[in-house]
């Protein structure tokens, strides 16, 4: 991330930006560790931190609009009570993927919800949170040119990927290069 360049800058490091890890590999990689599970639901998927509540509020209105469930993954028991027609309760890396990749929608203030929603071109409703964890989204929305700074939480609303693959696709091959011409 950025704010991670800047940070080890300032300790006079000399480092890049590359893009997370989860990028290096194309949705057809990714897709053969998910599991092969199909749901019998059009469905929304909320994957949120620290129980913010309009999160989940937002998916019910999105989902009504859109004729689907609210599935929600999480290991945070008290989500479970919110609105929500289907809860998994901490998945495998596995099942994550697979729930995202069938999904119609993500709604998510998680950094790994919005890379995976990116990776597999999601209609993608991103929030801040109102804890902690913010840069790693943030930076991430910039470089794809998607960053909407504004006074509510939801800061990123993606349904058009033409720019952002082109932008993605840019960014990994720049960090393919760099990470083998580091000897990585």
């Amino acid at each position: 991330e950025s704010s991670g360049v800047a940070l080890l800058q300032n300790l006079k490091i000399d480092c890049q930006r590359v893009c997370d890890p989860v990028f290096l590999l194309e949705p057809e990689e990714w897709s053969k560790l998910a599991l092969e599970k199909k749901y019998d639901d059009d469905y929304i998927l909320v994957y949120a931190f620290y129980g913010q509540k309009e999160i989940y509020e937002f998916a019910r209105k999105l989902a009504d609009t859109r004729n689907c469930k609210v599935y929600a993954v999480g290991t945070k028991g008290t989500n479970r009570f919110y609105d929500v027609d289907k809860y998994f309760w901490s998945v495998s890396p596995n099942e994550f993927v697979n729930l995202i990749r069938n999904s119609k929608a993500v709604v998510t203030n998680s950094f790994h919800g919005l890379a995976f929603s990116l990776i597999y071109n999601k209609d993608l409703y991103a929030f801040k949170t109102d804890k902690r964890g913010n840069s790693r989204i943030i930076d991430l929305l910039k470089a794809i040119g998607n960053y909407k700074e504004n006074n509510n939480s939801l800061i990123a609303e993606i349904n058009d990927y033409t720019e952002i693959n082109r932008r993605l696709t840019e960014l990994k091959e720049y960090s393919k290069k760099y990470l083998k011409d580091c000897g990585i």
